[in-house]
């Protein structure tokens, strides 16, 4: 009862369960090439409690509303799976914005398509995904801001966005801001955009699919709820591993 959008779910959850863990990752600690393929080393995991995951995404959505960024406007993460990822579409809900989803796979082709006809004025990248952003920012005539993940690692590509008449931000300069700047929340009601999904485009181009937060918070129900298909499989203090990509909402 009362939680009918995705921010209202977050703000919950943290009145809830405020000093547990909410969220966790494995650093990487070193990276090689092996067969063609890239391998990871990774460190032990690292855990952020509710409380503190919950400033960061107001911080967040605080930096993006002092941007100029208007509720309803939207906002895509072209990113592959991590906590930022989450992070940041908490962050877009917080001012009643769209998160918008691009394939990580997609390529070049495909990525201007959905960044073009979203229309969206802010895209957010990992650092892989950082150097197609900065190859399609020319012809992306609504891109006025990028929200960059590693910027250390994506001098070239900043400066080719920069080139493009981008502006660059990373992620920690984006939550300074609104640490420094608090804006009000502007959330979502329940029939409001949350999602703006592009598919895979395995047939022609990526299709837009519109997801209400109406929808997602029904999933989230469904996982709660007596007698529901997935009623009871979630126990007290569950860990759940994000493999899939988020991408693929």
């Amino acid at each position: 009862p009362g939680i009918d959008t995705a921010w209202a779910a977050i703000c919950d959850a943290v009145e809830k369960y405020g000093q547990d863990p909410a969220v966790g990752w494995r650093p990487v600690k070193e990276r090689h090439q092996v067969e063609g393929f890239e391998k990871l080393v990774l460190g032990d995991y690292q855990w952020m409690s509710y409380k503190d995951y919950f400033t960061r995404l107001e911080n967040f959505g605080s930096g993006l509303a002092s941007l100029g960024l208007a509720p309803g406007s939207n906002v895509v993460i072209y990113a592959d799976t991590q906590y930022q990822w989450m992070l940041s579409a908490y962050g877009v809900w917080r001012q009643g914005m769209v998160v918008g989803t691009i394939y990580s796979t997609l390529g070049e082709e495909g990525a201007f398509y959905g960044m073009n006809q979203a229309q969206c004025p802010l895209v957010i990248a990992d650092g892989k995904l950082a150097k197609v952003l900065a190859r399609v920012a020319p012809k992306l005539k609504n891109l006025k801001h990028a929200v960059l993940f590693d910027v250390d690692q994506n001098r070239e590509e900043v400066e080719m966005l920069k080139d493009a008449g981008v502006n660059v931000l990373s992620i920690d300069e984006l939550e300074a801001i609104g640490r420094e700047k608090p804006q009000k929340p502007t959330p979502p009601v329940t029939d409001d955009t949350a999602v703006l999904m592009y598919t895979s485009g395995t047939t022609g181009n990526p299709k837009g699919v519109l997801l209400s937060h109406r929808a997602i918070v029904a999933i989230m129900a469904s996982t709660m709820a007596p007698g529901s298909a997935l009623g009871g499989l979630i126990k007290q203090r569950p860990k759940y591993i994000a493999y899939l990509p988020l991408a693929h909402i």
